[in-house]
């Protein structure tokens, strides 16, 4: 079995906002939360690639920004979502076994995902990232064009120090 995991960037330095909307979401749970360069990550204890993106629509309709959702599952599944004031703005879905999960694929319309997300590069160059049949590979030349870590889990921050320093725990406690 494969790497598998979910998780949510929002295009905002404002992680209070963040944390206030997150306190909404069901079921709670705990989160990690970071921020990079106008994104704040959030890596959420019961997020799962399935409903990631019903979280991503759920939390920006609460919030003003922009939510990008990653989710993965077990090195053949990749689904990327792009939400806004809780609609769905352009969504990706690929890998080797989409129809077993009766999913179809869907291209995102490059151009549009460049401007969204305030990409510097074209969206040719966008384009030939997706041509690629590795859902992993994918996700590794997007890491090297947003500025944010896409190929992230909730567990995998307990077991790495310097990893963790980048990152707030959020407990369920506080909710």
């Amino acid at each position: 079995m494969g790497t598998t995991f979910a998780n949510l960037h929002v295009f905002t330095d404002d992680k209070e906002e963040v944390l206030k909307s997150l306190k909404r979401l069901r079921p709670r749970s705990s989160y990690y939360i970071g921020q990079n360069q106008g994104w704040t990550t959030v890596l959420g204890e019961n997020f799962n690639w399935e409903t990631i993106g019903e979280r991503a629509g759920f939390l920006s309709g609460l919030i003003s920004s922009l939510v990008l959702a990653i989710g993965y599952f077990d090195d053949e599944v990749l689904e990327i979502s792009i939400y806004q004031n809780g609609e769905l703005l352009d969504r990706y879905a690929g890998g080797e076994v989409l129809e077993e999960y009766e999913l179809e694929p869907e291209a995102f319309d490059n151009a549009t995902v460049v401007k969204r997300l305030g990409l510097t590069i074209s969206s040719d160059s966008l384009a030939v990232i997706f041509q690629s049949e590795d859902v992993r590979e994918i996700l590794e030349q997007l890491e090297t064009v947003l500025p944010v870590p896409l190929i992230l889990k909730y567990d995998w921050i307990e077991d790495d120090e310097p990893l963790r320093r980048d990152f707030v725990h959020i407990r369920r406690s506080i909710f």
